[in-house]
C-alpha cells in the first residue's frame, strides 16, 4: 500500500536528508564500495534494499526491508570484528545509516497516515450520527432499523433474570405481570432497559421519557465519544508533526538511536510525546523493529475495538426495513397495475399521442418550414396577391383610359403615350376631366354620355390600388418570414429546453459532474474550507481565561496547537479528496487548490500566514466552485 500524498509530501524534506549522506560518501568512496563492499554478501544486499526503498514509501516493501535489516544486524553481531574489513565496513555503515533513515522516515510517514486515517474515521462517524440525532424522523427509522438487535438483547436478558429466579421458560414468562417481577420499578436503570437501550448503564437515575428520545440520546453519546476519538488522534496526529524539525536535525547528526526512540515516544499511546529519550539500551533497528511489527499493530487492533462499538450500524441493518417492505408493497402495486392495466394502458397511449404530437407538430415541422424558407428563399412562398393578377389590373386600366379618351379628347399618338405613362404613375387626370364634366348633367350623361365609363374606371382604379397595397403588405410579410416562424417555433422550444434541464439536473444531482463534482460534493468542498478557516481563528481545546489571552495570542502568532493542526488535517485530507478525484487531471484548478493545500499543510506556516491562504483559496476557487453561492444547492 502506497503512502498518501499527504504524507509523502510531508516527509519529502526528510527524504532528502536521508539521502545526502549517501551521494557524498558513494563519490568518495565509490572505488572502495565497487572493490571491496561488493564482495560481501552483506554489502549487496545493502545495496539492493537502499535501492528499493524510495519514496513514496509502500508498506510491504518497508517491512520486508526492516526485517531484512534486522537480520543482517543480528548476523553482525554475531561476527567477529576482527574479520571484517575496514574500508568495507565503512561503506556498509554509511549505507546502512541512509537505509536506517529511509526506514525512519517512512515509519513516520506511515504513523501520519494511520493517525490521519484513524481521526478522519472517528469524525465521519461523529458526522453520521450527528445527522441522526438532527432529524426526528432519521431517529425513529434508526430506532426501527436497530429493533431486532434491541429486541435480541432484550430477550436475552429476559433468559437471565428467568435463570437467576430459577422460573422455568414458558410462554407466560413473558407476560408483563412476569416482567414487573423479574424487573421492579427501581430509581436506577434496570437490566432489560439497558439491554434495550446500554447508553442507560451509565445513567445513576432513570429518566422516564419516550423512546425515540432514549435513541437520540443514545445517538448524541455516541458522537460525543467519537468527538472525543477524533481529538485524541488528532492531538497525536499534531505531535507527529512537531517533531519533524527535531528528526531532520538528528538525521542529519546521524543520530540514529535518537531519531528512532524519538518518533517511538511521539507513536506511543501511553506518552504524551515530550519524555526525555533514553538510548542507553537496544539499538535503533530494534526499536524500528519494535516499533513497526508490534506498536503499531498493537495500536491498530486497540483503535479497531474501540471504533467497533461506535460505528455507525452496518448496511443491512440499515435497509431491513426496506427488504422488508419492498415485497408487500410490490405485491400490491402490482395487484393495483394489473387491475388498472387498461386504463393505464390507455393513459401511456394517450400520453405517447401527446408527446408524438407536440414533437412533430410543433417543433419537427416548423423546424422545417423555417429550413425550406432559408433554402427557397420567396420564390415558392404563398402571397396574398399574385404579381401576374396585378400586372393585369393596370393594363385593363391602361386600356379602358386611353379608350376613353381617345373617344372624347381625340389625342394623337403622342398624347396618348404620354397619357399612358401618367396612368402607370396613378395620374388620371384626363379621365377625371371627362367625368367633372358629365357630372354637371348626370342624368343624360349616364344615358347618352360617358359618366358610367368614366365611374367603372375609376372603380379598375381603387382596384389596382388595393393590389398595390395588399403587394407591399405581402412583400413587408415575406421580408419577416424566418422571424416569424421563430416566434412561431420558440415556446415549444422553450418547453423542450425546460424538460432537457430537468432531465439533466436530475441526471447530474445522482451521478456528480465529472468536472468539478455534484452537489454533495462541493457542498463537502465548501464545509471543508470553511472548518479550516474556523480552526485557525480559533484554539480547540485552549484555554479561553483571561490569564492564558496573552500566552495564546503570542503563540498563536506563529505556530498552531498539536489538536489544531490534527484537526486542521482532518478538513485538508476532505479537500485534497475532493482535488484529487473531482477535479479535472492536469488542469490548472486542480494544480491551484493542491498546491494551496499544500501550503495550509506545511506546519512552519504559521496562523497569520495560512488565513492568508485561505483568504486566497475563498477569491480564487469561490466563484468557481460555487462556494459563494453554496445556499442555492440546498
Amino acid at each position: 500500500m502506497i503512502m498518501s500524498s499527504f504524507a509523502t509530501n510531508h516527509v519529502r524534506s526528510l527524504v532528502n536528508t536521508a539521502g545526502a549522506r549517501t551521494v557524498s560518501s558513494t563519490d568518495s568512496d565509490s572505488a572502495a564500495v565497487s572493490a571491496q563492499s561488493r564482495q560481501s554478501s552483506q554489502s549487496e544486499e545493502l545495496h539492493t534494499l537502499l535501492l528499493q526503498l524510495k519514496s513514496p514509501f509502500d508498506k510491504y516493501t518497508l517491512r520486508t526491508t526492516l526485517q531484512a535489516l534486522n537480520d543482517q544486524e543480528l548476523a553482525r553481531v554475531s561476527v567477529s570484528p576482527s574479520k571484517l574489513s575496514l574500508s568495507g565496513e565503512d561503506a556498509d555503515n554509511s549505507m546502512r545509516v541512509t537505509l536506517e533513515n529511509r526506514i525512519i522516515v517512512g515509519i513516520y510517514a506511515e504513523a501520519l497516515d494511520l493517525w490521519l486515517k484513524e481521526a478522519s474515521e472517528a469524525d465521519s462517524e461523529a458526522e453520521w450520527w450527528a445527522g441522526i440525532a438532527r432529524s426526528q424522523q432519521s431517529v425513529a427509522w434508526y430506532l426501527l432499523a436497530t429493533l431486532p438487535e434491541r429486541l435480541r438483547r432484550s430477550f436475552y436478558a429476559i433468559l437471565n433474570a428467568l435463570r437467576s429466579h430459577h422460573i422455568p421458560l414458558r410462554p407466560s414468562s413473558f407476560t408483563p405481570q412476569t416482567l414487573r417481577q423479574l424487573f421492579p420499578h427501581s430509581l436506577r436503570p434496570t437490566a432489560l432497559a439497558t439491554a434495550f437501550f446500554p447508553h442507560l448503564s451509565h445513567q445513576p437515575h432513570l429518566l422516564f421519557t419516550s423512546p425515540l428520545e432514549l435513541a437520540r440520546q443514545e445517538c448524541e453519546l455516541r458522537k460525543e465519544k467519537l468527538i472525543f476519538l477524533r481529538d485524541e488522534r488528532a492531538g497525536r496526529l499534531g505531535q507527529l508533526l512537531s517533531i519533524k524539525s527535531e528528526m531532520e536535525r538528528s538525521m542529519r547528526d546521524e543520530r540514529l538511536k535518537v531519531t528512532a526512540k524519538r518518533l517511538q515516544r511521539a507513536i506511543d499511546d501511553k506518552s504524551d510525546g515530550v519524555d526525555s529519550i533514553d538510548t542507553s539500551s537496544d539499538s535503533s533497528v530494534s526499536l524500528l523493529h519494535y516499533l513497526t511489527f508490534h506498536q503499531l499493530p498493537v495500536h491498530v487492533s486497540a483503535h479497531a475495538e474501540l471504533l467497533s462499538s461506535l460505528r455507525r450500524p452496518s448496511r443491512l441493518t440499515l435497509l431491513w426495513p426496506h427488504l422488508a417492505l419492498i415485497p408487500p408493497l410490490s405485491f400490491v402495486a402490482f395487484r393495483l397495475v394489473y387491475g388498472s392495466r387498461e386504463s393505464i394502458a390507455e393513459t401511456a397511449l394517450r400520453i405517447h399521442d401527446t408527446i408524438k404530437g407536440f414533437w412533430f407538430g410543433y417543433v419537427i415541422e416548423p423546424m422545417k418550414s423555417i429550413l425550406d424558407t432559408v433554402r427557397t428563399g420567396r420564390d415558392n412562398a404563398a402571397r396574398i396577391v399574385s404579381r401576374e393578377g396585378v400586372r393585369a389590373d393596370i393594363e385593363s386600366l391602361e386600356r379602358m383610359s386611353i379608350a376613353l379618351s381617345r373617344d372624347k379628347l381625340s389625342l394623337d399618338n403622342v398624347e396618348l403615350q404620354r397619357l399612358v405613362d401618367q396612368i402607370r404613375q396613378g395620374d388620371l387626370t384626363p379621365v377625371l376631366r371627362i367625368y367633372e364634366e358629365d357630372i354637371k348633367s348626370p342624368v343624360r350623361a349616364a344615358l347618352t354620355g360617358s359618366l358610367i365609363r368614366s365611374l367603372l374606371i375609376q372603380i379598375q382604379k381603387a382596384k389596382v390600388d388595393l393590389d398595390q397595397a395588399l403587394s407591399g403588405i405581402d412583400r413587408l410579410l415575406h421580408s419577416q418570414e424566418l422571424t416569424f416562424a421563430f416566434v412561431g417555433v420558440a415556446p415549444a422550444l422553450a418547453i423542450v429546453y425546460a424538460f432537457v434541464n430537468v432531465i439533466r439536473g436530475i441526471w447530474i444531482g445522482g451521478r456528480g459532474d465529472k468536472m468539478l463534482g455534484g452537489r454533495k460534493e462541493r457542498e463537502g468542498s465548501w464545509l471543508a474550507i470553511r472548518h479550516v478557516e474556523r480552526l485557525i481563528l480559533t484554539n480547540p481545546g485552549s484555554s479561553s481565561s483571561p490569564s492564558h489571552i496573552a500566552e495564546h495570542k503570542s503563540e498563536s502568532e506563529s505556530t498552531l496547537p498539536p489538536l489544531t493542526s490534527g484537526l486542521l488535517l482532518i478538513s485538508l485530507a476532505r479537500l485534497r479528496a475532493y482535488a484529487e478525484v473531482r477535479l479535472p487531471v492536469h488542469s490548472l484548478i486542480r494544480e491551484g487548490i493542491l498546491g494551496d493545500i499544500g501550503d495550509l499543510e506545511n506546519p512552519t506556516l504559521g496562523r497569520t500566514e495560512k488565513l492568508r491562504v485561505v483568504e486566497r483559496m475563498w477569491r480564487s476557487w469561490g466563484t468557481v466552485l460555487g462556494w459563494d453561492r453554496i445556499g442555492r444547492f440546498k
